[in-house]
């Protein structure tokens, strides 16, 4: 009995070692597993800051150009509304000039109708002043040849 009970307790030793040594094999794999893991969750860390990162980078050169492009287009539309605007004053300033010019114009149209007008009335008059004597001269033509013809038949 006491040889069985020794070979019990050998066989019971022996499970035993070999329970250590498999639970020391696990606990090294545990070990191998858990620092793969803090490795892994290490790079993806990394992985999620380098993208941040340029995320970030890419971010701050989309601003910047966007700022750049606001700035172009808001010279452009300065430009083009200073241009129009100096436009707007030449048309003015051109229709000024042919207002003033018209209004000059109609003075001068007025004045030559006005110097037309006395003269055609001056003509008149001195046509009437040579005419009427010549009239007053036919009439009493007239009234010669008349007095004679009447005196004739």
């Amino acid at each position: 009995m006491l040889s069985s009970s020794h070979r019990n307790n050998w066989n019971l030793k022996a499970s035993v070692r070999e329970l250590q040594r498999r639970c020391m094999k696990m606990c090294e794999e545990r070990d191998a597993l858990d620092l793969m893991l803090e490795e892994r969750d290490k790079s993806a860390d990394l992985e999620q800051e380098e993208f941040q990162k340029t995320f970030q980078e890419k971010e701050m050169a989309l601003q910047q150009k966007l700022g750049q492009l606001e700035q172009h287009w808001r010279a452009k539309l300065e430009r083009v509304m200073e241009e129009r605007s100096e436009q707007e004053q030449r048309a003015k300033q051109e229709i000024q000039g042919l207002l003033l010019k018209l209004f000059k114009t109609e003075q001068l149209h007025q004045t030559q109708d006005a110097v037309l007008q006395n003269k055609q009335e001056k003509l008149a008059k001195a046509a009437s002043n040579v005419l009427e004597p010549k009239r007053r001269m036919a009439m009493s033509r007239e009234k010669y040849l008349e007095h004679h013809m009447k005196k004739a038949s």
